[in-house]
């Protein structure tokens, strides 16, 4: 393994001590300002957890909710009744979704050059 992406990371296994001694590799994490899921106690752990050597990119993206981070539904699954369907009022999930592939494939690209 040579490189770790979170996106609105659940943690809770891992805020045993030294749990995360061992990532030694880079870790992009990526949480919601708008998550009730993974709050931002769950960045926390990751953050306390990893050994100081290890190089972390920790962004929460504004606006965003827990499942933002999923591919666009089709409109008619965009309802109350199915929440991963849906995000906070304003937040454009297909434009978020075209520049966090491109985030994503620049920190693989940094990551697997080192």
């Amino acid at each position: 393994m040579k490189a770790l992406v979170l996106l609105a990371p659940a943690t809770p296994w891992y805020q045993r001590e030294r749990a995360l001694a061992e990532v030694r590799v880079p870790v992009l994490m990526l949480t919601a300002e708008h998550d009730p899921h993974t709050t931002a106690w769950h960045a926390e752990v990751v953050r306390r957890g990893l050994p100081g050597e290890t190089r972390l990119i920790h962004r929460v993206v504004e606006n965003a909710g827990h499942f933002s981070f999923m591919s666009p539904f089709p409109s008619s699954m965009r309802s109350s009744q199915f929440p991963p369907g849906n995000d906070p009022e304003g937040f454009d999930r297909e434009a978020f979704q075209a520049g966090l592939s491109r985030e994503v494939l620049e920190f693989l690209s940094q990551a697997m050059m080192s």
